[in-house]
């Protein structure tokens, strides 16, 4: 109101500052005198009431839009917001070569504060939490609480070589759980938790977004398993996505690549991921039979042994596709690309042997 009373103002003035200087113009000159007036007003009215208005507009749209992707209490970003940065930042790796990571923990002995001491407490330590690990967190480094006492943090630039990511990934999950591992002060209370974590690299092997959140979670909760305020690597339990190794025969090992094609048009799949998933599985148990066939045909070592295991991949196969839906696709994906590789490591190899069963 007090813009626009101002804006009116200054019509006013000009019109005033017009008939002194301009008083023998006549009609005409009441014309454009009005004209003058009417834009004088407009654009005052603009500058200093509509300008600002639509400046605090666009300001609070920014603040909502910021607001969507940030966890209130803790001031770290949210699931939501975790899915594009990851999406994102496998495509990076994907284009540059360049690995990163994913650490995924969870707070020991939260439940403990939050039943001795209430919510308030519970709240106090999640506050702190989210402090230290902006703290620890480098410039290019992001964290985010994606719920409860869970959290996640993306490293990235850890270089190309997959013993040095590891390394260097393992460092930085040692700091962060002995910095989360210092007393939290509240009254007269010091409350304690610790972190169990569990890693995973991106950019090395085979993944989407869901995969390695799983192989993350997995080795999170290996860590509990072991007593807690531990570092797992999904690595280390045999969950990296790494391609299926060649055995040496051009005909199987091309059968391998087709298998590993059809894994990787399921991991991508925007359009019916579970149905290309199935596609999968009944290639690779189509792929023991054939297996089979060229060993038989061409003298291969192929054992009684070899043969029972591909009637058990087989029937285990036929399992993960009768219980194959959304919720549990990265899962069976991972078990089925760490069964095939594991069948060529343990028994492919020995077919270009010379000793029989």
């Amino acid at each position: 109101m007090t813009r626009s009373l101002a804006a009116l103002f200054c019509a006013l003035l000009i019109s005033l500052v017009f008939n002194r200087f301009f008083p023998d113009l006549g009609q005409a000159g009441e014309t454009v005198q009005s004209a003058v007036a009417v834009l004088t007003c407009a654009l005052f009215l603009y500058l200093w009431a509509i300008r600002p208005m639509l400046r605090e507009h666009r300001r609070a749209l920014q603040q909502a839009e910021s607001s969507a992707f940030e966890e209130p209490l803790t001031g770290l970003l949210n699931r939501r917001a975790l899915d594009s940065h990851l999406s994102r930042l496998l495509a990076s790796s994907k284009r540059t070569g360049e690995l990163a990571a994913l650490l995924y923990f969870d707070l020991d002995g939260f439940k403990s504060i939050n039943d001795q001491y209430g919510h308030k407490a519970g709240d106090r330590t999640l506050e702190a939490v989210g402090l230290r690990l902006r703290e620890i967190t480098r410039a290019d480094d992001t964290a985010f609480r994606i719920g409860g006492d869970e959290f996640i943090l993306l490293i990235q630039h850890l270089g190309n070589q997959t013993d040095v990511a590891l390394e260097k990934c393992e460092v930085l999950a040692r700091k962060l759980s002995s910095r989360i591992a210092v007393a939290i002060p509240l009254d007269h209370h010091q409350l304690t938790v610790t972190a169990s974590v569990g890693t995973t690299l991106i950019g090395d092997h085979l993944a989407n977004p869901d995969m390695l959140m799983h192989s993350a979670d997995t080795a999170m909760y290996e860590a509990k398993r072991r007593g807690k305020n531990r570092v797992v690597s999904a690595h280390s339990l045999g969950l990296s996505w790494h391609r299926i190794a060649e055995i040496g025969c051009t005909e199987i090992d091309s059968d391998h690549a087709h298998l590993e094609a059809l894994l990787i048009d399921a991991i991508e799949a925007q359009d019916d991921p579970v149905g290309k998933t199935r596609k999968l599985i009944a290639e690779t148990q189509e792929h023991f039979l054939r297996e089979q066939k060229y060993a038989a045909d061409h003298g291969l070592n192929m054992t009684s042994a070899h043969a029972r295991e591909h009637k058990r991949l087989s029937n285990l196969l036929g399992q993960l596709n009768d219980q194959l839906n959304e919720e549990n696709l990265a899962e069976t994906q991972l078990q089925i690309l760490n069964a095939t590789r594991e069948h060529v490591r343990d028994y492919d190899v020995e077919l270009l042997s010379t000793s029989g069963d």
